[in-house]
């Protein structure tokens, strides 16, 4: 089963990544070779996430195993930058992003420690998914889901309110 959960993910993730790096198919100013370097970047970083998960059937998911896969996964698309010459190859945080309010995270930590937060948050969710009869795990998951919500809708209003604040005197 884990070659089966490596080649299943792996596939999936190279999916999500053509599909984000789809803006390479425009071939007009670097020619048809580039196709081929989409393709392989996006392989690339599909059988990364293939690697990962199979290390989510390892063994069981604690706490620390929690943190350490998604701290791995930060860790590995912030070392892509410098290994491969400065191409970001698409961050899992870049999900984030999408949202004023939950893009304030990356205030804290950028847009890895989004990536971080995005891997946690679904390794949590994974947990619950695993176990059904712990409803405290799904408290968990609800929590990391809204987290960046909750903390980017309250660096908002400090900021609007403080900045409202300090025009008027």
């Amino acid at each position: 089963p884990r070659k089966n959960v490596f080649i299943i993910s792996s596939l999936w993730f190279t999916a999500v990544t053509l599909t984000h790096l789809y803006w390479m198919t425009a071939n007009d100013y670097h020619g048809i070779y580039i196709l081929f370097v989409w393709v392989i970047l996006s392989l690339s970083i599909g059988a990364l996430f293939g690697l990962l998960t199979t290390h989510i059937y390892k063994a069981p998911l604690s706490l620390l195993r929690i943190l350490f896969l998604a701290s791995l996964w930060a860790v590995q698309e912030k070392a892509r930058l410098y290994f491969f010459n400065g191409f970001p190859w698409a961050p899992a945080g870049i999900a984030l992003t999408t949202n004023d309010t939950a893009l304030q995270l990356a205030s804290l930590a950028g847009v890895y420690g989004l990536s971080f937060w995005v891997f946690f948050a679904n390794l949590v969710t994974y947990k619950a998914l695993t176990s059904p009869r712990h409803l405290s795990r799904w408290f968990y998951a609800m929590a990391c889901a809204l987290l960046p919500l909750c903390y980017g809708t309250a660096h908002i209003y400090y900021n609007t309110t403080n900045t409202a604040s300090s025009v008027n005197v």
